[in-house]
């Protein structure tokens, strides 16, 4: 299950990054930080 989750859980975050990406560069600092603290 948790093989999963990490699988999933990158793809929503790369598609919100670059979904905001064009206004926010600061996103692409905050989401491996983010990431990090949802592990």
């Amino acid at each position: 299950m948790q093989n999963s989750v990490e699988q999933v859980l990158p793809q929503q975050v790369t598609a919100k990054s670059q979904a905001e990406l064009g206004g926010n560069s600061f996103i692409l600092k905050a989401v491996p930080l983010s990431s990090t603290a949802l592990h």
